[in-house]
């Protein structure tokens, strides 16, 4: 309903409450007439016109006054509702913007946790990795150096059976010249002495030399025509002997008593770029 027709409204009620009143006061001169019959009804006449005519100012007074009272209502009603409406616009958008914020720094709290498990996931992963590697470079360095040193024992077994078998043969003076087979071995002899020695099972070809007072000097020992073992004399007596490595570096360098019996060795460690990079020596 809108203000005019509330305004229609009051005023028909007002209306209606003066035309009562009015007619009240009508009935009320009506019996003032037949009270005073004899009274000059010119006078009745004109007083009731001008009741009349005041009843007609204040019913359009009171239609005035109360018009503009509802309008000034009506108004009032528009500016606090205006108020409110901006009031409750205004604590919805503070509240939106709360909200909104309190969302943003719990995204960027839940971020930052997300960022912290990452980077602990990531460096557990990197430390495990690493201990992994370790353990796996560990084990490999540990089979090697088995490996190697059971070649090296192999290899020291193999020499010293060689070194033996050449002492023997030397000794005995049984050969002069040429080249001698049996089931072991391949030996070319000169002048009563071994001057190479093959071994059939490793395929493994010895030179041995000598020098001027006819003693052992040193043996070379090759392996598919690559330099594999050095073994230097002092007297006739073994010293020194070298095992090297496919290109020619030293692996293992023992070193020998009187007794011709290992009193230390030595192993040589290297990088990726063949540069020695650590010695391990070992006394017996």
């Amino acid at each position: 309903m809108d203000t005019t027709s509330l305004i229609i409204i009051g005023s028909a009620v007002v209306i209606i409450i003066v035309i009562t009143l009015g007619v009240k006061q009508i009935l009320d001169l009506v019996g003032k007439v037949k009270e005073a019959q004899s009274q000059n009804i010119e006078a009745i006449k004109s007083e009731t016109n001008e009741v009349v005519d005041n009843l007609k100012n204040e019913v359009k007074e009171l239609e005035q006054t109360f018009s503009q009272t509802i309008k000034n209502q009506f108004s009032n009603l528009e500016q606090d509702i205006s108020s409110y409406r901006k009031d409750v616009l205004n604590s919805i958008s503070n509240t939106q913007e709360s909200l909104e914020k309190l969302i943003l720094e719990e995204n960027l709290i839940v971020d930052n946790k997300t960022n912290s498990i990452k980077s602990l996931v990531e460096s557990l992963n990197e430390i495990l990795i690493n201990s992994i590697e370790e353990s796996n470079e560990s084990m490999q360095n540990k089979l090697s150096k088995i490996e190697n040193n059971y070649t090296s024992v192999v290899s020291l077994v193999n020499n010293l059976r060689i070194d033996n078998l050449i002492n023997l043969i030397n000794g005995i003076g049984e050969y002069k010249e040429g080249i001698y087979e049996d089931e072991h071995f391949l030996q070319e002899v000169e002048h009563c002495r071994i001057i190479k020695l093959t071994d059939k099972s490793t395929k493994e070809v010895t030179h041995v030399y000598y020098g001027e007072n006819g003693e052992k000097s040193y043996t070379e020992t090759f392996l598919n025509n690559r330099l594999k073992y050095i073994m230097k004399y002092e007297k006739g007596k073994l010293k020194t002997g070298f095992e090297l490595n496919d290109d020619s570096e030293t692996l293992f360098e023992y070193s020998y008593d009187d007794a011709e019996e290992i009193s230390k060795k030595i192993e040589y460690i290297y990088d990726a770029n063949s540069k020695l990079k650590d010695k391990i020596e070992t006394n017996y």
